[in-house]
């Protein structure tokens, strides 16, 4: 079988907790079963003296090659992504957050499934969220390429770090958007719109990370994030003005809630 390899990017920030990002960078690197051709960190500003030990004490324990990357200051998840890139020199690139937890086959999996499907952009997988305030849960992934184009237009089909795409095909379309949240559903139009492929695994190979900060961040200081994926949705031809209207209604009112109302509605829609 031919073998392929693959770069792993993961951002660091100063708010990123040390712990969390302990656990993320060992189960991508220490707990693999197919480890990383080359891991590049892209530190966003000062992540703390924590964080930089643990990279030092990680990547003495596991002969990976890696790069280390620093924004002198914090310049956001875009810029990070894009910068990262520029660093990563294998045909295929692994993303993860510094919060989540990567299952030991994720990577042989993924891999495998690439090797046998070498067109493809993008390849994701089910998740399981797990947290401190909630119990753990499949949120099993639309596989059918189909239905994730159709899946576009209303809300994000693939769970971000889960996610191996190919380098070349999104640098191709210019990279992550310049958006300040939802970058990565933003890359996925666009890939979708210039003609890519983007594929889920059925298979849980990620553990998503749900903390008490998920829900308050949920609020109406995040519309206009939505409304910028609206308008580059209008943009790129995936909805029409008149879908528009009742979809900007839907999101005022759904970043209207409290958090204590988000967290039962989302607590709900996984039922």
């Amino acid at each position: 079988m031919i073998e392929r390899q693959f770069s792993l990017l993961m951002c660091v920030c100063p708010a990123d907790n040390a712990r969390y990002f302990e656990l993320a960078l060992r189960s991508v690197t220490v707990h693999q079963t197919k480890k990383p051709d080359e891991v590049v960190l892209v530190l966003d500003g000062d992540v703390g003296t924590e964080i930089v030990q643990t990279i030092e004490t990680v990547f003495h324990e596991v002969s990976v090659k890696h790069h280390v990357i620093r924004n002198v200051r914090q310049k956001g998840l875009a810029y990070s992504l894009n910068h990262g890139l520029q660093f990563c020199s294998k045909e295929w690139v692994a993303r993860m957050d510094a919060d989540d937890m990567a299952m030991p086959e994720r990577f042989s999996k993924q891999m495998s499934y690439l090797i046998k499907n070498p067109s493809i952009a993008v390849l994701g997988s089910s998740i399981r969220e797990f947290g401190d305030s909630i119990n753990d849960r499949d949120k099993i992934a639309v596989t059918n390429f189909d239905q994730i184009r159709k899946i576009l237009k209303y809300r994000n089909p693939m769970n971000h770090p889960s996610c191996i795409f190919n380098r070349s095909k999104i640098l191709n379309v210019g990279g992550y958007p310049n958006l300040k949240k939802n970058q990565d559903y933003g890359l996925w139009l666009i890939l979708v719109a210039k003609g890519n492929k983007l594929v889920n695994l059925e298979e849980v190979l990620l553990k998503f990370r749900i903390t008490e900060n998920f829900y308050s961040k949920r609020g109406i200081q995040l519309l206009k994030h939505d409304l910028n994926i609206l308008f580059l949705q209008r943009r790129l031809g995936f909805i029409s003005i008149l879908m528009m209207i009742p979809m900007i209604v839907l999101r005022i009112i759904f970043r209207s809630l409290p958090p204590c109302v988000l967290k039962i509605v989302y607590s709900a829609s996984r039922e």
